[in-house]
């Protein structure tokens, strides 16, 4: 592949149909590839620390860290979050919801991440060791 970053850039950005301008710069990094990750364009700016995303939803999800809007009310005690999958993860407190159910002892967690955990108790797996 002989074309640089900054013509994949620009050929990635006409193919999504829009002009990349960027507005942000790094000390020692040309202006015109601070937006990518490879050759993907990352055209949506946080207004507040210039950190840039793919995606808009990704990019006002990220905004809401500056701001402290919390738009998702729990349904039960009236708490509110950032974001949606929290505000899920909250209400299952409430109803005792537990999806996730262990393969190996079928105990059952609220929570994917606790059930992946629980489950390296019965496979010895560490990967967090060297």
């Amino acid at each position: 592949m002989s074309q640089s970053i900054p013509s994949l850039m620009n050929m990635a950005s006409k193919m999504q149909g829009k002009a990349h301008e960027c507005k942000h710069s790094r000390a020692g990094v040309a202006s015109n590839t601070c937006h990518t990750t490879r050759t993907v364009v990352k055209p949506y700016t946080c207004k507040y620390c210039k950190k840039c995303f793919i995606r808009s939803s990704i990019c006002k999800k990220h905004e809401r860290t500056h701001t402290g809007v919390k738009p998702y009310t729990c349904k039960y005690c009236k708490k509110c979050f950032s974001q949606s999958s929290n505000c899920k993860k909250h209400e299952r407190t409430h109803t005792g919801v537990k999806p996730y159910t262990c393969q190996y002892c079928k105990v059952c967690f609220c929570q994917l991440g606790n059930c992946k955990l629980h489950e390296r108790t019965h496979t010895g797996v560490k990967p967090y060791t060297p």
